[in-house]
C-alpha cells in the first residue's frame, strides 16, 4: 500500500499542472482519437497534364454573358452590405444592409424599359426590417427556400423570420414592398430573437481564458433539418464562442405562435435527446426568448417536468468553432475549430450520452503543421555562373543566346517538369514564372533537400536554372475559414501559411478539399501563392455540368479566379472592374463573393448597397459540351482511388475515347 504523503505529493503536483500543459495533454489525448487528415504529403494537385488540358479546354469557352446590379443605389444613399444569402432555389436573394434593413429581392427579371428588352430589373420582394441595432454578419434560407430566414448579429445573438404563409407562395406582393414587417404581422412576422445567457459555460480553463460574458455569445447559427407539420423548420443549431453547439428546438407556426409540444411525437425527424439537461449553475435559465408568443418557453425551473425538451447540446470541442455545416446529403453535422479538429456527429439516440450530451461520431484532425523550406546554398545550371543572366525584361533576345536557350530546354521534359514542381511563383511585374522541382525525396522536418529552380519568362523561354539547397523546417498555419458544397459533399478548408520557399514577401494560400465517402475520407488541395496581405474571399460552385465537379471561385482584387479542386490550376481570370467600366463608366471594388449556381456569382461591398450579379455562359454548341461529360466519370474515380498511376489511367482511357 503506497504511503498517503506519496497520493498527497503526486495530487499536489497534478494541481500545480501549468494551464497550457493541461490544454496539451487533452490535446494529445484528442489526437489519439482523431482520425489525422495530412494535406501535407498528399498531392496538392492530380499529377496529370492531359486533364489539366480537358479543364483549360472547357473552361477557355467560358465567358461572361451579362452582368446586372440587384436593386439599391449603388452608393448613391447610405448603407453596405454585410451579409447576403441565395435561397436553394436560386429565387430569392436576401441582403442586410449596414443602416439596418433586411431586404429580400426576386432574382426573376422584369424588363424595366419595353424599348430596350436588356434593361432590366430584380424587384424587391419584401423589407423583412429596418433600424436594426446591431450589424447583420449571417442570412441563411430555410430548405424550402421560402418559409424562413436565419440572421447572425454581431451582437451575438440571432433571428429568424418569417418569409411567406404557408399555402400561399406567391411572396411578392407591391404592396409589402417597402413595409417595416412587425412581430404581430401575420404573413411576415418576426418569429423569435435568441439570447443564450451568460451563466452557461465550463470551467475556466475549459472556456480558455474566455469570460463567460463574451464566451457564451453567437457567432454562427444554421436550421437544422427536421420539419414539423406546419411546414417550418422549428430547431436551430446555434455556436458558442466556448465551443459548445446547442440546438434550440421551438414549434413555431407560421404566425410566429408556439403550438403544443404533443406536435414534437408527430414531427419529421424527431428530437432524439432522452432527457433535459440540467440547467447550467443552478437557477439561471439557459435559453431566454424576446418578443416572443404564447407558450413560448423561456426554460424556467416550472418548467423541468414537461416533456418537451427545449435544448441539446453537442460538447467534444474545447476551442472556438468556426464553421458549422452538413455533410452526407445533409444529415450529418459537421464542425471545424481553430486547431483543425473536425467533428462528424450523427443525430441519434446512440450518440447520446450520460452527460445529456451527443457526442461525435467521427473525429479529424487536420494536420496544421506546414513545411517551410529555408535556402542554404545555390549554384546556377543555365546560363554558367560565369556568364551574365538573362533579363526578363529586355523584350528580345540575340540569336545566339535564343539557340542556347532552346539547347538547354531540350533537355527537359517540361509537362512532367511543372507537374513535379511543389509550387509556382508568377511575377506579375517582370512577367515571370519560378518552378521548384525536388530531386529525390522531399525532405521532413530539419532535413536538407535538393531542388532545381527553373525561371520561365513570359514568352514560355528558360532563362534561368539553378541547383539550391534547402532545410525543412516545420511552421504553424492558420485555418482562414470553411464551407462545405451546395450539395454537401465537401468541405474546402482555407488555410494560410508562410511561403514554402521562403519567398521574401509571399504567402501561401492552401485550400483543403476534403470529401467524405461513407467513413472513408479523402483529401487534395489547391494551392496558390500571392503578395503578403493579400485579401481573398472564395466560394465554392455547385457541381460544373458536364464535368459534375465543383470548382473554386476567388476574389482577389478586381479579379475572379476560377480554381480546378482535381488539378489545382487556375483554370480562367476574369476582370469584373473592367467589364463593369465598360457598361456603367463607373468605378467598383467589391470584398464578398456568394455563388449558389455555377453560371451566377454575386459580389457585394459593404461601401454598396448593390449587389452584382455576374453571369458566366459557355458558347460551346451543346453538342461539344455533351463531349467532356465522359469525364464525370474520371473525377470519381479519382476519389475512390488513392494510386496516381491508376487515376492516370482512368484520365488516358477517357481521353482517348
Amino acid at each position: 500500500m503506497r504511503p498517503n504523503n506519496i497520493k498527497t505529493e503526486e495530487k499536489k503536483k497534478k494541481e500545480e499542472k501549468l494551464p497550457q500543459e493541461i490544454i496539451e495533454e487533452k490535446d494529445r489525448k484528442e489526437d489519439m482519437e482523431s482520425i489525422k487528415l495530412t494535406p501535407n504529403k498528399s498531392e496538392a494537385r492530380l499529377p496529370s497534364t492531359e486533364l489539366k488540358n480537358v479543364e483549360k479546354e472547357f473552361w477557355a469557352h467560358v465567358n461572361v454573358g451579362a452582368i446586372d446590379f440587384v436593386g439599391g443605389s449603388l452608393g448613391k444613399y447610405r448603407g453596405g452590405i454585410t451579409a447576403m444569402t441565395i435561397s436553394n432555389d436560386s429565387r430569392l436573394v436576401a441582403i442586410a444592409l449596414d443602416n439596418g434593413n433586411l431586404l429580400i429581392y426576386d432574382m426573376i427579371p422584369q424588363v424595366r424599359n419595353e424599348v430596350e428588352e436588356d434593361d432590366i430589373q430584380f424587384p424587391l420582394l419584401i423589407r423583412i426590417a429596418s433600424g436594426l441595432k446591431s450589424i447583420v454578419i449571417k442570412l441563411e434560407f430555410t430548405t424550402d427556400s421560402y418559409s424562413q430566414l436565419l440572421a447572425v448579429f454581431a451582437d451575438g445573438t440571432a433571428r429568424s423570420y418569417n418569409v411567406y404563409q404557408p399555402g400561399n407562395k406567391t411572396i411578392a406582393k407591391s404592396k409589402y414592398a417597402n413595409k417595416d414587417q412587425t412581430s404581430t404581422d401575420l404573413i411576415f412576422s418576426l418569429q423569435e430573437r435568441i439570447n443564450l445567457t451568460p451563466q452557461f459555460c465550463y470551467s475556466d480553463d475549459e472556456v480558455n481564458n474566455h469570460s463567460a460574458s463574451s464566451g457564451i455569445k453567437i457567432e454562427d447559427a444554421v436550421f437544422f433539418p427536421s420539419y414539423s407539420f406546419t411546414g417550418m423548420q422549428y430547431s436551430y443549431l446555434l455556436n458558442c464562442r466556448i465551443g459548445v453547439i446547442a440546438k434550440i428546438n421551438t414549434n413555431l407556426n407560421y404566425r410566429g405562435e408556439q403550438e403544443e409540444f404533443s406536435i414534437y411525437n408527430k414531427a419529421i425527424a424527431p428530437i432524439a435527446a432522452q432527457e433535459e439537461p440540467p440547467f447550467p449553475r443552478g437557477k439561471n435559465p439557459f435559453l431566454k426568448v424576446s418578443g416572443g408568443k404564447k407558450g413560448l418557453s423561456t426554460a424556467n425551473n416550472n418548467e423541468l417536468t414537461r416533456k418537451h425538451i427545449d435544448r441539446e447540446f453537442f460538447a467534444g470541442h474545447r476551442y472556438r468553432i468556426i464553421m458549422l455545416g452538413f455533410v452526407d446529403a445533409g444529415v450529418t453535422l459537421l464542425s471545424l475549430d481553430t486547431k483543425g479538429y473536425i467533428y462528424l456527429w450523427t443525430y441519434e439516440k446512440a450518440s447520446f450520452t450520460s452527460d445529456t450530451n451527443f457526442k461525435p461520431s467521427m473525429k479529424m484532425k487536420l494536420d496544421l503543421d506546414c513545411t517551410k523550406f529555408i535556402l542554404e546554398s545555390s549554384e546556377r545550371v543555365f546560363p554558367p555562373p560565369n556568364e551574365k543572366e538573362i533579363s526578363s525584361k529586355k523584350p528580345d533576345i540575340k540569336p545566339e543566346m535564343m539557340q542556347r536557350i532552346g539547347e538547354f530546354m531540350s533537355g527537359i521534359d517540361i509537362p512532367d517538369m511543372k507537374e513535379k514542381s511543389l509550387t509556382s511563383i508568377r511575377s506579375e511585374k517582370n512577367g515571370t514564372t519560378q518552378f521548384f522541382v525536388p530531386i529525390g525525396d522531399v525532405p521532413e522536418e530539419y532535413g536538407i533537400g535538393t531542388f532545381v529552380e527553373y525561371v520561365f519568362n513570359d514568352k514560355d523561354l528558360c532563362i534561368k536554372a539553378s541547383q539550391n539547397k534547402y532545410q525543412a523546417q516545420k511552421v504553424p498555419a492558420t485555418i482562414i475559414g470553411a464551407k462545405t458544397t451546395k450539395d454537401n459533399k465537401y468541405l474546402v478548408v482555407h488555410i494560410l501559411k508562410a511561403h514554402m520557399f521562403s519567398v521574401e514577401k509571399r504567402e501561401n494560400h492552401e485550400f483543403i478539399v476534403v470529401r467524405l465517402l461513407g467513413r472513408r475520407v479523402n483529401t487534395m488541395k489547391v494551392n496558390l501563392d500571392f503578395k503578403q496581405g493579400t485579401k481573398i474571399e472564395f466560394e465554392v460552385s455547385n457541381e460544373v455540368p458536364p464535368l459534375n465537379y465543383p470548382y473554386l471561385y476567388i476574389l482577389k482584387g478586381s479579379s475572379i479566379m476560377i480554381a480546378s479542386l482535381i488539378t489545382g490550376q487556375v483554370v480562367n481570370k476574369f476582370d469584373y472592374a473592367e467589364v463593369v467600366q465598360k457598361q456603367t463608366n463607373k468605378s467598383f471594388k467589391f470584398d464578398t463573393i456568394v455563388s449558389r449556381v455555377h453560371t451566377n456569382i454575386f459580389l457585394s461591398s459593404q461601401k454598396y448597397d448593390s449587389p452584382l450579379l455576374f453571369k458566366l455562359k459557355n458558347d460551346m454548341e451543346y453538342e461539344e459540351i455533351e463531349g467532356f461529360s465522359r469525364f464525370s466519370s474520371v473525377f470519381l474515380k479519382i476519389w475512390n482511388s488513392e494510386d496516381v498511376t491508376t487515376m492516370k489511367k482512368a484520365i488516358s482511357d477517357a481521353v482517348n475515347q
